[in-house]
């Protein structure tokens, strides 16, 4: 419960951080979309991320334990994550300057969209724990493109005003993300907190800094965007 509360705080501060920014920019587009996930990522950690605990502890809603579309949040985690994965797919291509690689990326996140689908509605693991498999494709594909942008500032203009840009933070909060708690998704299904109280404690570490570093990562590039001219 503890690591939950500090990663809804980080989460929250991102999100008042980036709808500051947007009002200061209200022309950058990618920003304003950017931010409007955030929001759906605050109302699914609050609603669905706690709804089982509250059905726990609080008698009021005790009747709601027999339903298990609220009593069990692994369902919305792992559509929250396709979802996920697709955005941030479609936004680092969307920057992508060469318009043949483009079309190439709109192409790759699509067929994800289209495998994470069919996977989710085929795998014995939706309602049990995270579909590794999507976690793991989606993964990959994101790495893929995330430095493919940053190899395109490298060698581009851009790199000499890389710290004004927000989606230069916001890649190296996703790579960091997705190498650290990817390892420990896939394994978590295999670990119970009865069976494994040690490995439940390591996870809860690594994805509550994760998403810390993460959330931070957003954050700061608000801020530090917001003091310069528009970030790209």
């Amino acid at each position: 419960m503890f690591f939950q509360i500090v990663i809804n705080i980080f989460e929250i501060i991102a999100l008042v951080s980036g709808t500051m920014y947007v009002m200061k920019f209200k022309d950058e587009v990618l920003s304003r979309y950017f931010v409007y996930f955030l929001l759906f990522t605050v109302f699914v950690e609050i609603v669905f991320g706690w709804m089982p605990t509250a059905i726990y502890y609080l008698d009021s809603l005790k009747g709601l334990e027999h339903y298990f579309l609220l009593n069990n949040n692994n369902w919305i985690y792992n559509i929250y994550d396709t979802i996920s994965f697709v955005f941030f797919l479609f936004l680092f291509t969307s920057l992508f300057n060469s318009k043949k690689v483009r079309k190439i990326g709109f192409l790759f996140t699509i067929l994800f969209l289209m495998f994470s689908i069919f996977n989710l509605v085929t795998s014995s693991e939706f309602f049990n724990a995270i579909v590794s498999l999507n976690f793991i494709v989606g993964s990959l594909l994101l790495l893929l493109y995330v430095i493919y942008f940053f190899f395109q500032m490298l060698f581009g203009d851009q790199i000499l005003d890389f710290y004004k840009t927000l989606p230069f933070y916001i890649g190296i909060g996703v790579v960091i993300y997705h190498l650290s708690s990817t390892p420990i998704f896939i394994y978590s299904k295999y670990f119970s907190e009865t069976k494994s109280p040690d490995f439940t404690k390591v996870y809860e570490i690594i994805i509550t800094t994760a998403n810390i570093f993460v959330y931070t990562c957003y954050t700061l590039g608000f801020i530090l965007c917001s003091r310069k001219n528009k970030s790209y």
